[in-house]
């Protein structure tokens, strides 16, 4: 070989290196953007690693463990332990939500979701996903739409094929009946049905009718969410903080980012730039991904390695020069209580309704943590649903549960804690350490 090829290779391969593509859910971006997003996937993965108790538990043990898988494997360890936690979670009952997202977990671990703890996890999920949706042969509300969106993707994801095109017609009713997957814009529902969604359309055939139908919905939810970006301060959103990672993977699976590149990024290091020591673990398991630039629909075609099994690995020290402190498990979080109370004066639909209280706990908030935020929380958790409208004075309490206020007959929403009325709006009230919070709906005189 002469000496000019030799350094014409040379200088190629000096090319080669110089223009490396470092890869983003928002495409290729310079070394130093790629290094800083990676840096952080390193710190929140050990930081959601230490949430993990000592039976290889999680508070939401399916979540974590798939994000972990898709995002930073090498820090797992003694995987075992939480399949050993899901495979008991598959024998027990749960809603359909969890469930689901029980199958993609054991999906992501490479498990055999055939027989999982005894348990066919797709046969079941779609099993239960018909109970949802029917019964006695007759169409029904499902307890749940967000639950529905999660088992369809699941079951797709998993399965790689559709899980039946009266389920799929229903999601897109949903939609089309109501120009929306909720009562409301809620970014959280739309990216999830979007990724449910997704799933289908890349599993359908081509000559399949429901096709265009799915890719209507698609385009049109892009623009919902796309219409609900909003700018706080040095941060951009989508809906929230919260709902922007998953809604960020939706639009991007679909690529409504191709040509506003800028936008994405700016998105992405908005998530990237949320401080590692003040996130619950929900969050975590949902910034992972997509700060690594991975998705549960990657794990269609297998195309997420399988973490090591062994019993033995450790926990490797990944970054010596970390200049935020790791906090350890749950010091910081804090138990909330939530209540929702209809009066038996509060007028529903022309009708009295009798007193009527649910009542649950919404445990380990970080402190800190504004109402709204726990609210959001809560949410994500599949625990409630609420509707909010912004105001000149803040973001107004409109409906939970599907429960509006109907202002023409003298309803409201009003929050109490502790039995007192909160002093200031759910953007700025700081719920503490065991308080319960109180939402009745009532009306005024």
């Amino acid at each position: 070989m002469s000496t000019v090829v030799c350094w014409l290779l040379i200088l190629c391969g000096i090319c080669g290196i110089a223009n490396a593509n470092y890869e983003t859910v928002c495409g290729s971006v310079e070394e130093s953007e790629y290094l800083a997003l990676q840096r952080n996937v390193d710190v929140l993965a050990r930081r959601l690693m230490s949430m993990r108790d000592d039976s290889g538990a999680w508070r939401s043990t399916p979540e974590a463990l798939a994000s972990l898988i898709l995002a930073k494997p090498d820090v797992l360890s003694n995987v075992d332990a939480s399949v050993a936690v899901l495979e008991n979670q598959a024998t027990q009952e749960t809603s359909l939500g969890r469930f689901a997202q029980i199958l993609l977990a054991a999906k992501a671990s490479c498990s055999n979701t055939t027989n999982f703890g005894g348990v066919n996890l797709a046969k079941e999920l779609k099993r239960r996903l018909n109970d949802e949706l029917m019964l006695n042969g007759t169409k029904r509300e499902p307890h749940g739409w967000y639950g529905v969106y999660l088992a369809v993707g699941a079951y797709c994801i998993s399965e790689n094929q559709s899980p039946g095109e009266s389920i799929v017609a229903r999601v897109l009713e949903r939609q089309e009946i109501r120009n929306n997957f909720h009562e409301s814009l809620s970014a959280d529902y739309t990216a999830q049905a979007m990724i449910a969604l997704t799933c289908v359309m890349r599993v359908s055939d081509a000559s399949d009718p429901t096709l265009a139908r799915i890719q209507r919905s698609l385009h049109s939810a892009s623009n919902s969410l796309l219409t609900a970006i909003n700018v706080e301060k040095d941060n951009v959103w989508i809906g929230n903080r919260y709902s922007t990672p998953k809604s960020l993977i939706a639009l991007t699976e679909n690529g409504k980012f191709a040509n506003q590149k800028r936008l994405c990024m700016k998105i992405l290091k908005s998530i990237n730039n949320r401080p590692a020591g003040r996130e619950p673990e929900a969050a975590l398991s949902q910034v992972l991904p997509v700060l690594k630039g991975t998705s549960k629909l990657q794990l269609m075609n297998d195309e997420v390695d399988c973490p090591s099994r062994d019993k033995s690995q450790e926990i490797q020290s990944i970054d010596e020069n970390i200049d935020e402190p790791i906090p350890t498990a749950r010091v910081a979080d804090i138990k909330i209580d939530l209540e929702f109370i209809i009066k038996p004066n509060a007028y529903l639909g022309g009708d009295l309704a009798s007193e009527n209280v649910t009542h649950f706990d919404v445990t380990r908030v970080p402190k800190g943590t504004i109402l709204h935020d726990t609210m959001v929380l809560a949410s994500q958790r599949e625990l409630m649903t609420f509707e909010t409208r912004d105001t000149s004075w803040g973001r107004s309490l409109v409906g939970i549960n599907g429960r509006r206020a109907n202002r023409s007959m003298r309803q409201y929403w009003s929050i109490g804690a502790n039995g007192k009325s909160i002093p200031v709006g759910i953007d700025r009230f700081i719920p503490s350490h065991g308080e319960k919070i109180s939402f009745t709906l009532t009306t005024w005189s």
